[in-house]
């Protein structure tokens, strides 16, 4: 099979692909493997491997034969359809399920894969202690709101705000809402539309307010302040 020629692009490319691969490792824990082929040596096409000891493989590892048929499907139409997840065992009998990505370059040939396989042999309380380090440790997840619009976000954010700073005592009205627009902008609420306006709305304060503090967070407090929190409009 000829081989791809990659350039500098390709090439980050396949290092901004490594850094999703460390992610997903971490997230699914040391069960899965994720592997990142590139196509430019395929006796060593392995660049990236996390997790590696569920099947042996290093950094320099060949390419394997279900991986290149998975390329030959892929080059061999038109507009290939993402490749479906399938199972594949390896040579000790342990039982992967895995999916494989192609990598397409800036020129839209393929320049690796990107895999993901899933040990289903794991020894199944490892893997939910793996999951779910809480079931074993204790150990309390941060909270995450799935909001299904940018407005539902904003207020699940000001509600958790809310209820953080109102364990600070001691605080004015105005600090109050000085300190929860600060956890909603260190949170990287405003960066949703319409989220100045609402969190305005929500706080009873203007937009210009609103507006005022976050200068502040990110240049500092103009210098002629009458006070440490601004005036309240």
């Amino acid at each position: 099979m000829k081989t791809a020629q990659l350039n500098a692009s390709d090439q980050k490319t396949l290092r901004a692909y490594g850094r999703l691969a460390e992610q997903i490792g971490n997230l699914l824990g040391p069960f899965c493997e994720v592997v990142i082929h590139s196509l430019e040596n395929l006796d060593a096409s392995v660049v990236k491997i996390v997790n590696g000891h569920n099947t042996g493989r290093a950094v320099g590892a060949p390419i394997t034969d279900k991986a290149l048929k998975i390329l030959n499907q892929y080059q061999s139409v038109a507009e290939p359809e993402p490749p479906l997840p399938y199972y594949v065992k390896h040579k000790d009998a342990t039982l992967f399920r895995s999916v494989t990505h192609v990598i397409e370059g800036e020129n839209g040939q393929p320049i690796g894969l990107f895999c993901i396989n899933m040990n289903l042999c794991a020894p199944f309380a490892e893997l939910c202690a793996a999951l779910v380090p809480g079931l074993v440790t204790g150990v309390s997840g941060d909270s995450e709101y799935f909001g299904s619009n940018p407005a539902e976000a904003v207020s699940q954010a000001l509600r958790k705000s809310r209820m953080e700073v109102d364990l600070e005592e001691g605080l004015s009205p105005k600090q109050r809402n000085r300190a929860i627009v600060k956890k909603l902008y260190e949170a990287g609420i405003f960066k949703l539309k319409e989220s100045i306006a609402l969190a305005a709305e929500e706080l009873g304060i203007t937009k210009h307010t609103v507006y005022k503090h976050l200068r502040e967070f990110k240049n500092g407090p103009a210098p002629d302040a009458a006070e440490p929190y601004g005036p309240q409009l």
